[in-house]
């Protein structure tokens, strides 16, 4: 069950970035406004896409070797807020977490009316893998194991079923 929950999941990847935060009183749970919001700092990963946007707009941030870590960062009250991939913010914070208190408030890429990025599976050319996997992509998506499996690690808004 692990590698087919592992195999479905790795076909449905799409990631955006998500804000994460304190669902208690915080500066960046009053921050609505985009001057407001400037004055938040964030925890990104080094390198990522969260760093560029949160540089090109002129944020504070505190750079960390993970998404993880931008987590912890928050946790510990060292950042406001956490610029992570919205899958990553799904499955770490919230309700059953070890981030219970800190909660997945905004999606950037639709915030800034941006695409959200949308990865695939890969193969080698002329793999016979790709008649397979998409077969059984196929099955998997009409008998519902797909939405099932996203919905078990709270992914189902991430899905694209088409």
């Amino acid at each position: 069950m692990k590698k087919l929950t592992a195999f479905v999941l790795s076909a449905m990847m799409v990631l955006s970035l998500a804000a994460c935060g304190a669902k208690t009183e915080t500066p960046a749970a009053d921050a609505t406004k985009p001057a407001e919001v400037a004055k938040l700092t964030y925890a990104v990963e080094a390198g990522s896409a969260g760093e560029e946007v949160a540089l090109a707009n002129g944020y504070n941030v505190v750079s960390v070797d993970s998404q993880a870590k931008a987590l912890m960062e928050v946790q510990a009250g060292t950042a406001d807020a956490a610029i992570i991939d919205s899958l990553m913010a799904g499955a770490m914070v919230g309700e059953g977490t070890s981030y219970a208190d800190l909660i997945y408030s905004l999606n950037l890429n639709e915030a800034q009316d941006l695409p959200s990025e949308e990865y695939g599976v890969g193969f080698r050319q002329g793999s016979d893998l790709v008649d397979a996997f998409n077969t059984f992509l196929a099955e998997k998506t009409a008998d519902g194991t797909v939405l099932e499996v996203a919905t078990t690690y709270g992914l189902q808004d991430a899905v694209i079923l088409e």
